[in-house]
């Protein structure tokens, strides 16, 4: 048990439970996975992290979204906890002609956010992560504000509910990441883990990595065995690369999926080729 929340391990004292706020305060989602190799001590156990999101629909009445791109902003921060400068980091209002659009887009970056933390801290099962809690869940009932939450005041889920659900599943399946860009005559190595909470091993599960370079023909790798309960399975590597004289703009996507008779997670990533 410990007394205090967020604090950093020092020289008396090994630190307890850690608030990150990668893509939020500081930095990038993607720096997160970085961080967490650099210092695995951090990510014994996480209380805090994400990002927030607007609500949408009659959730959203509080903050007169017809008066779309003059709202109260001094009202929603000092009264609705809407933090506008960071939010604009990230998803930049003056980018979106509506708020509809606007708010969309909040939800979706709190959704890549968290799921793309969740399953870093997953694959990460014991070594040394012993589990994570959110911040928060859902607002309160009596003041709508612009929060963390999944679950806005009028018990409305915003898109990043059910990329939680997903991500915190029994058993999903997950690839590193691609790098956001990708030069021409680049290569790399994406492993893959199944990550399985269940508390029997799950018997001939089937993976399938599919990996697409703009409008050339698929390539596809298969890997088929067992994974141990309450385990984080390495079922292989996917070998990305990039060929020369590959556009610029051009779409790079892998694709992992997990065949089996109860369980079928996926995994999405993608990436843009650049030049120099």
């Amino acid at each position: 048990m410990s007394a205090h929340s967020g604090i950093l391990p020092g020289p008396f004292s090994g630190g307890s439970d850690t608030h990150v706020y990668f893509g939020w305060y500081h930095g990038h989602e993607r720096d997160f996975p970085i961080w967490m190799r650099r210092l695995p001590r951090l990510a014994r156990f996480l209380s805090e992290f994400g990002a927030q999101a607007v609500p949408r629909g009659p959730a959203a009445a509080f903050m007169q979204p017809d008066r779309w791109p003059n709202l109260d902003w001094e009202r929603l921060g000092h009264k609705h906890s809407l933090q506008i400068s960071f939010m604009d980091r990230h998803v930049e209002r003056a980018a979106y002609d509506s708020f509809d659009a606007w708010a969309e887009a909040t939800q979706q970056y709190q959704a890549e956010v968290l799921r793309r933390h969740i399953q870093e801290i997953r694959r990460l099962k014991y070594r040394p992560n012993g589990g994570f809690t959110l911040f928060c869940w859902n607002d309160a009932k009596d003041h709508p504000a612009v929060t963390w939450a999944v679950i806005s005041a009028d018990d409305s889920r915003k898109l990043a509910y059910d990329a939680v659900a997903q991500a915190c599943a029994p058993v999903i399946v997950v690839a590193d990441r691609l790098p956001s860009t990708l030069l021409p005559g680049s290569s790399l190595e994406a492993n893959i883990h199944v990550v399985s909470d269940l508390r029997t091993t799950l018997r001939g599960a089937k993976v399938r990595a599919t990996l697409t370079i703009g409008s050339a023909q698929p390539l596809n790798w298969t890997w088929t065995g067992d994974c141990p309960a309450d385990y984080v399975t390495r079922v292989g590597s996917v070998p990305v690369l990039i060929p020369i004289g590959t556009p610029s703009g051009t779409t790079v996507s892998l694709n992992i999926e997990m065949q089996h008779a109860d369980h079928t997670p996926t995994h999405n990533s993608t990436a843009i080729t650049t030049t120099l």
